[in-house]
């Protein structure tokens, strides 16, 4: 038996604190400023879902209020002050009313939020938002919520950081990042070493770049000489590593004792430019060439297909 007076006790109490919090407050539309009404009445509408579903207020529907406010004779249109808020409070037989507006500045909009007290006639709770866009604007409907909410159940309410402001600054970090490793290839003379290749590159722009190239490589009683052209194809870019595709054409001499050959190689290689720093990178790089020599003396003609992997460091001068 006292274990069932106890339990009638916790639900009258826990009925008589849902009650005494539960007070009844209707929205007006907000009016709008260098925005349309159309608009302030969405923003409006978004406030007021924020209301209800605090569960803390019990909030007048928008299509009662409005019928009885046309029943009374009365356009909510317009209604900004306190005087008028009480007027409608009374009307709609509500404790509290909350009128307030919309406003546009530059890029930005500012909702203004008064809670007035229908009894005093006095604005017990104001508040303010600011939004950066249309989204953030409606977001922010139900921050301004949680602030009404929190300031009538007497906290002190604690903005949360303002996440927008940090995406922000990260976009912007991210930019000066992009242009700066954009800066690394646009239009900027480098000299290359590799083996047994010598070669000068220039970047056209950030995503081609053209390099002349030569080398010489002796073997026993052989000599192989050889110039040519690569182009240097970027398509991808993550951290320090710059992905490309090398079309590349050389045009060969071949001394091998008495013969003496000519002829052209034609291939194509993939793989990245690494950065160590902005002045100073290196790239390997893998592909296959179609060689092609003629021996006039002898009449000897060679053709083949090799796998080539490549491994040199360009240093940027300018």
């Amino acid at each position: 038996m006292k274990k069932i007076l106890i339990l009638i006790s916790i639900i009258f109490l826990t009925s008589g604190i849902e009650s005494r919090a539960s007070e009844s407050i209707a929205v007006l539309d907000f009016k709008g400023k260098s925005v349309s009404s159309m608009e302030a009445s969405v923003v409006t509408d978004f406030l007021r879902t924020a209301l209800v579903n605090s569960r803390y207020f019990t909030v007048t529907e928008r299509g009662n209020m409005e019928a009885i406010l046309v029943e009374q004779g009365f356009q909510q249109t317009g209604c900004t002050t306190q005087e008028c808020a009480v007027k409608v409070g009374n009307l709609l037989n509500v404790s509290k009313i909350v009128i307030g507006k919309v406003s546009k500045l530059g890029e930005k909009y500012y909702v203004t939020a008064n809670l007035v007290d229908i009894a005093t006639g006095q604005i017990v709770i104001s508040e303010r938002v600011r939004s950066e866009t249309k989204d953030e604007l409606v977001d922010n409907m139900d921050v301004l919520g949680k602030k009404i909410v929190e300031k009538s159940k007497g906290n002190n309410w604690e903005e949360e950081p303002d996440k927008s402001k940090d995406k922000k600054e990260e976009a912007k970090t991210k930019e000066k990042k992009s242009k700066k490793d954009e800066s690394k290839l646009k239009k900027r003379f480098s000299l290359g070493i590799g083996v047994p290749i010598v070669a000068v590159n220039y970047h056209i722009g950030d995503a081609i770049s053209l390099e002349i190239r030569g080398g010489s490589d002796e073997k026993d009683e052989s000599t192989v000489s050889f110039g040519g052209v690569r182009v240097y194809l970027y398509f991808h870019r993550r951290d320090r590593f710059y992905f490309y595709l090398a079309p590349e054409f050389y045009s060969i001499d071949a001394e091998y004792g008495e013969m003496k050959a000519n002829g052209s190689m034609v291939g194509v290689y993939f793989g990245p430019n690494i950065w160590l720093s902005n002045r100073i990178a290196f790239n390997v790089d893998f592909g296959i060439s179609n060689i092609s020599l003629k021996e006039k003396k002898f009449e000897l003609e060679e053709k083949g297909i090799e796998g080539v992997v490549n491994l040199g460091m360009r240093v940027y001068l300018f």
